[in-house]
C-alpha cells in the first residue's frame, strides 16, 4: 500500500496548494497563470472579474480543503494498511479525474493537467498495491 501512500499524499498537497491559493491569494496573477485563456483581454476588466470571483473562489477553496484532507486521511489509512484505504483512493481518484473533466470544460487547464495526473496516480497506486 505504499503506493496509495505516495499518490494520496501528493494529491492531498496539490489540493492543499489550490485551497491556499483560492483562500487566501487569490488575485489577478494566480488566474493569469492557471487560467490564461480568462486573462486575454482588458486587463480592467479582467481585476473587475477576479474580484467578483474573490467569493466563488473562496467556496471552491473550502472543497478543494476537504479533498485534501480526505486525501490525506486515506493516505494516513494506506500507511496503517486499513481496508478502507483502497475503496477511498478508488472513489478519490476518480473524483479527481471529475474535477480534471471540469476544469478542462472550464478552461482551467493547469487544474486539468493537476488534477488529471494526481487521480491517474492514485488509480495505479490501487492497481499496483
Amino acid at each position: 500500500m505504499v503506493w496509495i501512500v505516495i499518490a494520496a499524499a501528493l494529491a492531498a498537497a496539490g489540493q492543499g496548494f489550490f485551497a491556499y491559493r483560492e483562500l487566501l491569494s487569490w488575485n489577478v496573477d494566480f488566474v493569469k497563470k492557471v487560467a490564461p485563456d480568462w486573462a486575454r483581454g482588458d486587463l480592467e476588466q479582467l481585476k473587475v472579474n477576479v474580484e467578483w470571483a474573490g467569493e466563488l473562489a473562496k467556496n471552491m477553496a473550502i472543497y478543494n480543503l476537504l479533498l485534501a484532507l480526505c486525501l490525506a486521511w486515506t493516505a494516513w489509512a494506506a500507511w496503517e494498511n486499513s481496508p478502507s484505504a483502497v475503496p477511498f483512493a478508488i472513489m478519490l481518484g476518480l473524483f479527481l479525474l471529475g474535477a480534471a473533466a471540469a476544469a478542462g470544460w472550464t478552461q482551467v487547464y493547469f487544474a486539468l493537467a493537476a488534477q488529471g495526473i494526481l487521480g491517474a496516480l492514485l488509480l495505479a497506486a490501487v492497481w499496483l498495491a
